[in-house]
């Protein structure tokens, strides 16, 4: 666990300010020890809330909360150039479960930006971060970085030169102007020409004065070469110190923008297979349930239409069998009987020599006799046509089949009848001839 003795230190002062120490403790040192956090250091100030508005002093007329404040720099980057801001972090009572209070503090020579987007007049920081806080997923390094990342995409605070209201020259070039003001007022330079007219010194007295004042001089001028050195080593190395402060910040921004693209790039794919096994789990149940009712569909058509009719066929298959076993002997019963009649009915006309139709009906030409054949056949035609009739009239017999005989039958019906015509002609013509 990451412990600071100045946070640990500054919680002992607060006592029972904050219900979860340890989670305060961790993040402030967390955040202390980081690089972006390395110019912050921990501190007791007063945090005076009300209903409507949180303030730092008491012109808020709140209730004065002493917390843990993180006090110190953080770093922007702006056209190339990198400069520290100073902010004071406040932890309110509620922290973590509360966010944290960031303010933005002005030096003497500078100035906050109108009308800024995330910085208040009071100097108080508002931004989405800050609005979506999460104990459980939020902390103070993602806030510094976070702050850090909006204020170089539009600075919140601007250098003030002397009698105007715009960014002004930077702090090193005042700097430099006052330490040559400074040092070039130790030394004041001594005209020996006019000590000597004035009586003070001798020709020799003069001379070394002279001498001495050059030595003097050149002494000066070292001492500045030597302190300009000296400062533009001290400049040089704070220079290098704050480039690689501003590198490790800039690697942890990066580095907290990676996390949390591959947190958010984990967080979408686990959406993603879980909404896809959902679709994929309910489409299989959805595809289960339409074949378990298509299936049992199939299985009532099945019954009803495929097993019912082969059950009745069955049925009628085996009466019909029946039947035609029925049929067939009384058929050899008929037979037989038809047989014995025809042969005791010949037997009783030989007996009494009765002659039979055939017999005592005959014709008296070829042409009569083919007319008592085409009339007989006529007559069973129209028998065998009204018989069609009557059995398709009682259902025995199928529309399609009394059609397909009617055709066979009144075709051959028409040709009989024509013969029929044909040969009366004949025998009325060969009758008229005859009696002429």
């Amino acid at each position: 666990m990451v412990h600071d003795p100045r946070v640990s230190s500054c919680l002992a002062r607060l006592g029972g300010v904050y219900h979860d120490p340890v989670r305060v403790d961790r993040d402030a040192a967390t955040l202390l020890k980081s690089p972006v956090g390395g110019n912050l250091m921990p501190i007791v100030a007063e945090l005076y809330e009300s209903r409507s508005r949180t303030s730092t002093s008491s012109g808020g007329r709140g209730t004065a909360t002493h917390v843990l404040v993180l006090q110190g720099t953080i770093a922007m980057h702006f056209k190339g150039q990198t400069y520290q801001i100073l902010m004071d972090i406040y932890l309110p009572p509620g922290y973590p479960n509360r966010p944290p209070i960031p303010f933005v503090r002005l030096a003497p020579d500078m100035y906050l930006k109108e009308n800024h987007r995330h910085v208040g007049s009071d100097g108080k920081v508002y931004m989405p971060y800050l609005h979506g806080w999460r104990a459980s997923s939020h902390d103070l390094i993602e806030l510094v970085v976070a702050m850090s990342s909006l204020f170089s995409a539009e600075p919140p605070v601007f250098t003030r030169r002397p009698g105007t209201t715009g960014p002004a020259t930077s702090n090193v070039n005042r700097e430099n102007t006052a330490f040559a003001t400074a040092t070039t007022s130790l030394n004041p330079i001594v005209d020996p020409a006019a000590a000597a007219a004035g009586g003070m010194l001798s020709d020799e007295e003069a001379i070394a004065a002279v001498q001495a004042q050059e030595a003097r001089e050149r002494a000066a001028a070292e001492e500045r070469l030597q302190a300009e050195e000296r400062r533009r080593q001290e400049e040089e190395r704070l220079r290098l110190e704050e480039e690689r402060q501003n590198k490790r910040a800039l690697e942890a921004q990066e580095q907290w923008e990676l996390q949390r693209t591959e947190q958010a790039r984990v967080q979408v794919t686990a959406k993603l297979r879980q909404h896809l096994q959902e679709q994929a789990r309910q489409t299989h149940v959805k595809i289960t349930d339409e074949l378990e009712r298509e299936l049992a569909k199939l299985k009532v058509a099945k019954k009803q239409k495929i097993e019912a009719p082969i059950e009745a066929l069955a049925k009628q298959k085996a009466f019909l069998e029946q039947q035609l076993a029925v049929a067939e002997e009384s058929k050899l019963n008929v037979e037989s009987w038809i047989d014995e009649v025809t042969a005791s009915k010949k037997l009783e006309d030989s007996t009494n020599n009765v002659m039979s139709i055939d017999d005592k009906v005959y014709a008296e030409s070829p042409l009569h006799a083919q007319m008592m054949g085409l009339s007989a056949e006529n007559a069973a035609l129209s028998d065998a046509l009204y018989f069609l009739d009557c059995a398709m009239q009682k259902g025995n017999l199928p529309c399609e089949v009394h059609l397909k005989q009617v055709r066979e039958l009144a075709k051959r019906q028409f040709l009989v009848r024509a013969h029929l015509i044909k040969i009366s002609q004949t025998v009325t013509l060969s009758s008229a001839s005859v009696a002429y």
